[in-house]
């Protein structure tokens, strides 16, 4: 069951939900076996639903653009850092590691 489907389902009158909660405790636990429910009690908040939804909107960001910026020994000048030709074989490494590279001359995003 999607969770969209799951709030859907929930989305019944706060009197079903009381005469029912072995069942809604029955169904948490089935989405994740390590919730307890031993002292779960329903919350009375006529709009719940709509506040689930909403939240449930909410887009995630779980990407992030930075920029790195390779000085080589030595290099004191902004001229200098700006004019490496190429990254040495750690920084190549280093950057493997960050994630996906762009280059910004052709990079639209």
């Amino acid at each position: 069951m999607t969770t969209d489907g799951l709030i859907k389902w929930l989305n019944v009158s706060m009197s079903v939900l009381r005469a029912n909660i072995s069942m809604v405790c029955f169904l948490l636990q089935m989405l994740n076996e390590e919730i307890s429910t031993d002292r779960f009690s329903p919350i009375l908040c006529p709009r719940a639903s709509e506040l689930i939804a909403t939240y449930d909107e909410h887009v995630l960001v779980s990407t992030f653009k930075f920029g790195v910026l390779y000085q080589r020994y030595g290099q004191t000048t902004e001229e200098q850092l700006f004019s490496n030709p190429a990254p040495s074989p750690a920084l190549d490494e280093f950057l493997g590691m960050l994630g996906k590279r762009i280059r910004l001359k052709e990079h639209k995003g």
